[in-house]
């Protein structure tokens, strides 16, 4: 048997929360502990603006997971360490001049098969600035609910729910959708807003995807900032975009893959408003190129 977890550090929470709302960590039968990493770059992307010219975007991530049954194979907890990084070029930034923001993420998940044709994941963790480690200013909590109904030998219904609080914001939403595995080596993954793609298996070690990705965390997930600008000192900001990539993933046995791909931003924004959460600001930005890579190792 074997069971995944959302990696809750996207792109989506990828770059500054470790949560995934695109990727996933596979916990494997005798494979305990998990290392997995991911790094993106977006070229210089155009502001609708002329006054602020480019912003240079790049994330990455690295987390480490160990897992174990409780009693029996139908339950059991994975715990999670990790850091994620989050570069925010932006020399004509009105309002912070900080470009570079570090956290350190840690969660807990139940995961449960005890029902018939169930699978459950509850997780909950939380994300905090780790050159402070101000847990009151920059903690951000999150939990998730999620589980998934085998409804038949190739597809399955998923429903459950997401959602984060801190940094004076909070936001929830719906875990919807159902993956397919039409023909032999298709398959369809539309699950809102955890994993949104359709996959070729070329053979056991090497299969092909087209996703649907986001970028900055979840829909106006926030982050403080150290530091600031006059009345925005501590500031809050997010930033979201999303994009449309092709990735190569290769697989060998069950405890290594690696996956490179790229694709097209398709452009989006950041919000900017003051350490009270209030004067917000929008900054739009256009599409531009981007490049990632990732790669996980168990044993």
């Amino acid at each position: 048997m074997r069971y995944f977890l959302p990696l809750l550090c996207l792109p989506g929470y990828l770059a500054a929360h470790s949560i995934a709302s695109t990727d996933y960590m596979w916990i494997h039968e005798g494979h305990h502990v998990d290392f997995d990493a991911e790094g993106r770059h977006i070229f210089p992307a155009d502001f609708r603006t002329d006054t602020y010219k480019q912003l240079h975007y790049d994330d990455a991530y690295a987390a480490l997971y160990f897992a174990h049954n409780l009693h029996n194979e139908c339950n059991s907890l994975a715990y999670q360490v990790g850091v994620s990084y989050l570069h925010l070029g932006w020399k004509e930034n009105p309002r912070f001049k900080e470009q570079n923001f570090n956290f350190a993420t840690a969660s807990i998940a139940y995961i449960s098969t005890a029902l018939e044709d169930w699978r459950w994941v509850l997780r909950g963790g939380v994300s905090v600035d780790s050159d402070n480690f101000d847990f009151g200013q920059t903690a951000l909590y999150y939990g998730l609910a999620w589980g998934r109904y085998q409804f038949s030998d190739c597809a399955g219904a998923h429903v459950g729910a997401f959602g984060y609080a801190g940094i004076k914001n909070n936001y929830f939403v719906p875990v919807l959708g159902f993956d397919w595995n039409f023909y032999d080596k298709w398959t369809l993954n539309a699950i809102f807003p955890l994993k949104m793609d359709i996959e070729y298996a070329f053979n056991d070690y090497l299969d092909m995807a087209l996703n649907f990705r986001t970028f900055g965390g979840p829909y106006k997930s926030p982050k403080r900032v150290p530091g600031g600008e006059g009345k925005y000192h501590d500031a809050i900001f997010s930033i979201y975009s999303s994009g449309l990539e092709l990735d190569l993933n290769a697989h060998y046995c069950s405890w290594l893959t690696a996956e490179i791909g790229g694709g097209w931003d398709f452009g989006g924004w950041i919000h900017i408003k003051n350490a009270e959460n209030r004067h917000g600001k929008y900054y739009k930005f256009e599409g531009a190129p981007y490049v990632q890579a990732n790669a996980s190792i168990s044993f």
